[in-house]
């Protein structure tokens, strides 16, 4: 580049699970499991470590309970501008020890933001035949980033409810429940209250994917620039909850681009409300498809899967043509995830960074 050349114009979003961002003093869903004080230290110097791998200019976070120490490691990494959706909820014993049962979602950006939290529209909750006060269980936080040379980008910051049930998900009336031992009449309540937290959890997660799509379509509506969506889902490509918010029309693939052959987006009048996996769009490779081939993004134990996702309004997807006065002209998708090889997810997480790149041009 020349003296005389502007730099590109370039974004990069993405989105991190911080796996029990708690402070020693605070322990996780139960007084007895906390971090201890060497490995707080070695999991704040992985998070510094992989926000200048990811090197991002704006962060979506999930399971933040440490507000604070968040907001200053992040203003020390770069990134002064920082906000969550909710304040976290912390229990204590009568013996005074204090852990989290609800951690939230939390933003930090290079450039000035507007943010808040996001609730569900009861419109949703009322056409799935459910309560009309039915909300997301960890409210996502909505954030406006006037990004330099590039101009205003909407993020959603999102945590889906979890697969992991308690029998208190969803408890059965009094007269169901049967006696606390060990009868076969206690077996079975208990059977029957995990099969009720079983169905509550795929229900609640459908839902709040339901209502986080009925919300970009809204923003995209209104008219705030590009849309992304971006958390852990706790789900794959092909779920009922990624289906809710990349719904397919005939001609398209899985994670919601068109396919060759398919509708193009500048000839569908409708295109401009799809979102679509920022992954499958990446103009390095082609989408491999398969969800066992792509790169898991949590891990547990042996296991692994592709749960934490960057979505995507039509006005961010890849051209070869221009389309307005930016148009992405290279997507680069990649997943931080040294850190699965040390095993030590309470030391970094158990989830992987996913950030975008977006650089912009006039077409090639």
């Amino acid at each position: 580049m020349s003296a005389g050349d502007a730099p590109t114009p370039h974004v990069t979003l993405a989105t991190l699970n911080l796996y029990h961002w708690a402070e020693p003093s605070i322990g996780w869903y139960a007084p007895d499991a906390r971090h201890t004080a060497e490995g707080w230290a070695v999991k704040q110097a992985w998070l510094r470590a992989i926000l200048a791998e990811m090197d991002a200019d704006f962060v979506g976070f999930q399971e933040v309970v440490s507000v604070d120490g968040l907001r200053a490691l992040c203003a020390e990494a770069g990134y002064p501008h920082f906000a969550v959706a909710d304040q976290p909820r912390i229990a204590e014993t009568e013996e005074g020890a204090r852990f989290y049962t609800r951690p939230v979602q939390a933003a930090a950006s290079r450039h000035p933001m507007e943010t808040a939290p996001l609730a569900a529209d009861p419109a949703v909750a009322g056409a799935l035949g459910l309560a009309p006060d039915r909300d997301f269980r960890r409210p996502p936080l909505w954030a406006r980033v006037d990004i330099p040379g590039v101009g205003p980008i909407t993020a959603m910051v999102c945590h889906l409810k979890s697969p992991g049930v308690s029998e208190d998900d969803a408890p059965l009336p009094e007269a169901f429940r049967g006696p606390a031992d060990g009868t076969e009449d206690a077996m079975r309540a208990r059977l029957e209250g995990l099969s009720r937290a079983h169905a509550y959890a795929g229900i609640q997660r459908v839902f709040e994917a339901s209502a986080l799509h009925r919300a970009a379509l809204g923003l995209i509506a209104e008219g705030h620039g590009p849309v992304a969506v971006l958390g852990d889902l706790n789900d794959t490509l092909g779920s009922p909850p990624l289906s809710a918010l990349t719904p397919r029309r005939a001609g398209e693939r899985d994670g919601g681009a068109p396919a060759a052959g398919g509708p193009s987006a500048n000839a569908a009048s409708d295109a401009r409300f799809l979102l679509a996996d920022a992954a499958a769009l990446d103009t390095r490779r082609p989408f491999p498809g398969a969800e066992g081939r792509r790169r898991p993004t949590h891990r547990h134990g042996a296991s692994g899967a592709a749960i934490d996702f960057i979505l995507i309004s039509e006005a961010l997807w890849p051209r070869t043509t221009p389309l307005g006065a930016q148009t992405v002209r290279e997507l680069l998708v990649n997943v931080a995830d040294d850190h699965f090889i040390a095993g030590r997810p309470d030391e970094s997480s158990d989830h992987a960074g996913v950030a975008a790149r977006f650089i912009f041009g006039a077409g090639r």
